[in-house]
């Protein structure tokens, strides 16, 4: 994840007003706290491929694996501005 996505967010910023979703590399806790700073939306699309993948054919299993990761991935904490 590059190191200085606050000023890449930005410079988008300053020519949409639309909201700014960033997303590819996002996959610990502190990535997605670094990016819910700068954007308006996060993206964790390989994280959730990867429970998935691993979990194929167990409906359960699936399920308990995306909500682990996800509740990792925010540390438990909603990331609402």
């Amino acid at each position: 994840m590059s190191t200085d996505i606050a000023n890449r967010v930005a410079t988008i910023k300053q020519h949409t007003d639309l909201p700014v979703v960033v997303g590819f590399g996002i996959s610990t806790p502190e990535h997605v706290q670094t990016v819910a700073q700068a954007a308006d939306g996060v993206v964790v699309g390989s994280a959730i491929v990867n429970c998935i993948a691993h979990n194929l054919g167990d409906a359960s299993a699936t399920t308990d694996a995306l909500t682990d990761k996800m509740t990792t991935l925010i540390g438990g904490n909603s990331l609402a501005k």
